[in-house]
């Protein structure tokens, strides 16, 4: 074994380290971006069909005539909204959310603000330490386009936020629904039976369809990785290396094997995520269109708190991936190197041992003169 080769002989032992690592942290990312399943998010990019605060409440109110209700809550987004303070004097520039319906769909772990009480308002633990420099502000005041709001409740948060409800036709730009569906249905269904039934023209907005493309991206690496351990395993026997590097290899074997079970038994797939028959071709062009409408919507809407939470899950699994896929493709091209390395070298010294009775014959015949 050159030493080369020695350096390469520990790199399994990191890799395998790197990719328990690696894949615990993309099962517990896919987890987290599970919990954003069960709801549908519908955008309004029409300018002229966004609604009002009277608009929104009036949905609400026809919402609750229906035999089969929807549980919903409408809202929108401004940038750099000013919020102050009078007693202290102090005055912020914020996000303010306006909504109208059930609140806690966007911020489970709070009060819900009641549609009939349009005072109070939640805010983050952000602006609240800018506007009073504690978090301990329940029931204090804030003023927001010259009306008064008192804080029901705050929000762990390092964004800076306010949450308020209106009824009012002044309140517009309301181009967001958020509607709690469940996990197994058909999202793209209950859209359309939503936007008829309210007549609105909306578009999806498809958190899954992310969490799909990371998890049978992780389950394809995960073959990938079962695949490359058996390799070094059969090598392994070939070369007759130690006892440690075979039974290192079947250890790689069986993680690999367990992650993708612990992956396939936690990750489920809708229908609507699968093609009807197996000549559907343009189910893929589908699909894909919808990812890329997807994407585009998530980057240019605004977004509530736990939305952004989305977009650190998928980079952070985006960027463990592509580590793992690259360090994965590392080891048996550089075994490759080595090994071509070495059959340089053996041929460089036969090179010189033929080359080694001409080299004397000619110095000999240097020195004889």
């Amino acid at each position: 074994m050159n030493r080369r080769q020695k350096a390469l002989k520990h790199f399994p032992v990191i890799l395998g380290f790197f990719l328990i690592i690696g894949f615990s942290f993309n099962l517990i990312w896919l987890e987290e971006l599970k919990q954003f399943s069960p709801y549908v998010q519908l955008i309004i990019k029409n300018e002229g069909s966004q609604l009002d605060g009277k608009r929104a409440n009036d949905l609400l109110a026809e919402n609750e005539q229906l035999d089969k209700q929807f549980s919903f809550v409408v809202w929108g987004k401004k940038n750099d909204e000013l919020v102050s303070v009078k007693e202290l004097n102090t005055e912020v520039k914020t996000d303010v959310l306006a909504l109208q319906g059930n609140s806690q769909l966007l911020f489970p772990k709070t009060p819900g603000l009641h549609g009939e009480n349009t005072t109070e308002c939640l805010v983050s633990s952000s602006l609240a330490n800018k506007l009073f420099g504690n978090t301990t502000v329940k029931s204090l005041s804030i003023v927001y386009n010259n009306r008064k709001y008192q804080v029901l409740s705050v929000i762990p948060s390092d964004r800076s936020f306010f949450v308020y409800e209106s009824k009012s036709e002044a309140v517009t730009g309301l181009d967001r629904l958020t509607i709690l569906s469940g996990n197994q249905v058909n999202k793209n269904l209950l859209k359309q039976e939503f936007s008829e039934r309210f007549s609105l023209d909306s578009q999806l907005l498809d958190y899954d369809i992310f969490r799909l493309l990371l998890g049978v991206i992780n389950g394809l690496l995960l073959l990938h990785f079962l695949g490359f351990f058996i390799w070094l395993s059969i090598r392994s026997e070939k070369r007759k290396e130690g006892l440690t590097r075979r039974l290192f290899s079947m250890a790689g074997v069986t993680c690999s094997l367990v992650l993708f079970i612990l992956l396939t038994e936690n990750f489920s797939i809708t229908s609507e995520y699968l093609p009807t028959q197996a000549s559907d071709f343009d189910f893929v062009k589908v699909l894909l269109d919808r990812m890329a409408t997807s994407a585009e919507l998530f980057l240019e809407s605004g977004k509530y708190a736990s939305e952004r939470q989305i977009m650190m899950y998928v980079l952070s699994i985006a960027v463990m991936t592509f580590s793992l896929f690259l360090v994965s493709f590392i080891y048996p091209v550089l075994v490759f190197l080595a090994e071509t390395w070495t059959e340089a070298d053996e041929w460089e010294v036969q090179l010189l041992e033929i080359r080694k009775p001409w080299r004397n014959r000619v110095m000999s015949l240097f020195l004889e003169r």
